[in-house]
């Protein structure tokens, strides 16, 4: 099924080489009202742009094409796979146009996440501190080490000024915090100590930034406790008696 996008979108497929370590795959750009994203393209699957013009009436009743910047009515993408025979290119013609599709949703209206905390002393804040003291600031009980503090020197051996960042501090019933580094292009707000939500255009990257958070208190069956991500729900188990 091909994909179908308004003006205000703009999808590009350059054939400059996505990543070094990707030589063979191209890159597709889709840029929107929000931002900007950029994928490489397998191969194995074929791109087809078309764009839509406006027809505007002239003065005699026929139609002529309106200018490209200023009337495109948007266009239409289409993704196929180079040899419908072979399954592994039928495979990433799927995954190559779901997630296009979700790219353009991000550009023009973004997506978003909620994780919400259950537990007696579970709660989140955002909090700014050095850089420094964001490195492994995690809980004993998951990995022994404790927080280290990087200082920063110049070539005289000065040291430099840490700069500032917030972060997502989580505190699990722990005797100190943990603390989460925001990724560049997501936004994370806490309207309340139990409640977390995360804004962004790319959903592979909101939902692997949940996933961090809820790793760090998986839900739990018996007392229904944990991090849950949006509308999730566990199954209650009874405690096996003795």
């Amino acid at each position: 099924m091909p994909i179908k996008y308004g003006k205000e979108v703009e999808i590009i497929h350059a054939q400059e080489v996505y990543r070094p370590d990707m030589p063979k795959f191209t890159t597709l750009k889709v840029k929107g009202p929000l931002g900007e994203l950029k994928m490489g393209i397998s191969p194995n699957v074929k791109i087809e742009i078309e764009q839509i013009q406006n027809q505007q009436q002239s003065k005699d009743g026929s139609k002529s094409s309106g200018q490209e910047n200023e009337d495109s009515a948007g266009g239409i993408l289409t993704v196929s796979a180079v040899n419908q025979g072979v399954k592994e290119h039928r495979q990433m013609w799927g995954t190559t146009r779901a997630l296009i599709n979700n790219m353009v949703t991000g550009v023009t209206e973004g997506f978003i996440t909620h994780l919400r905390m259950v537990g007696t002393g579970y709660r989140a804040s955002m909090e700014k501190m050095p850089k420094s003291e964001v490195l492994l600031t995690i809980p004993k009980t998951q990995d022994p080490k404790r927080k280290v503090k990087h200082v920063r020197r110049d070539s005289s051996g000065a040291i430099i000024e840490d700069e500032i960042e917030e972060v997502l501090q989580i505190r699990l019933g722990y005797s100190h915090p943990v603390n989460i580094q925001i990724p560049e292009g997501l936004t994370v707000q806490v309207p309340n100590p139990t409640s977390i939500i995360v804004r962004g255009l790319d959903l592979q990257q909101i939902g692997l930034f949940a996933a961090k958070v809820r790793k760090l208190k998986k839900p739990e069956p018996y007392k229904q406790k944990g991090i849950f991500v949006n509308d999730e729900t566990i199954k209650k188990k009874d405690a096996k008696k003795k």
